[in-house]
């Protein structure tokens, strides 16, 4: 079953795996079928499959996700975001900020938003990430893409109230609001 399937490669759970091609992204040791750990199937189009095993994090949000850029996916475990590099699987990277809780955006926007409770990550075109500055006390809702700007509200408790926030979508700095 796919999990998540673009033009140019698929993610899906495992069936049977070889060791010779697995790959931890979890710093927890040699990869082993007996280890715990979450495990992942990346079949590039042009390709051999290989597998990765994925750490949890400290949120319950989980997803397969399709970035901007046609080569990288976004898979999220229990909060904690990885940005796969589908044919280079040695360029995978863990993102900062293990408590991922929901994402804006997507493969058609300029960036992928991934949100955490205090602030934005974004994915951009060519596989490029950045990580905003704080934006809220401890939680952000309402995020949008739009075009080439990241738009939402972070609640901050000082003030008690809900404080609007825009971000240049390239570089997540905040252009406005806030």
């Amino acid at each position: 079953m796919d999990l998540l399937h673009t033009s140019e490669y698929a993610v899906v759970f495992p069936t049977e795996s070889r060791l010779d091609h697995m790959l931890c992204f979890d710093e927890s040791g040699p990869c082993d079928r007996l280890n715990d750990g979450y495990w992942w199937e990346f079949a590039p189009r042009s390709q051999e499959r290989w597998t990765g095993r994925i750490a949890p994090g400290m949120a319950l949000f989980s997803h397969a996700l399709a970035t901007p850029s046609p080569w990288h996916c976004c898979i999220i475990m229990f909060g904690q975001a990885y940005l796969v590099d589908v044919a280079h699987p040695s360029r995978t990277v863990a993102l900062p900020c293990p408590d991922v809780v929901n994402h804006a955006g997507g493969p058609s926007s300029s960036v992928l938003a991934l949100i955490t409770f205090t602030e934005l990550i974004g994915i951009r075109k060519n596989g490029a990430w950045w990580v905003s500055k704080r934006l809220a006390s401890d939680e952000i809702r309402n995020v949008c893409v739009d075009g080439e700007i990241v738009r939402g509200e972070g609640w901050i408790a000082a003030t008690d109230t809900w404080t609007p926030f825009t971000l240049d979508a390239m570089t997540g700095n905040r252009i406005g609001g806030g």
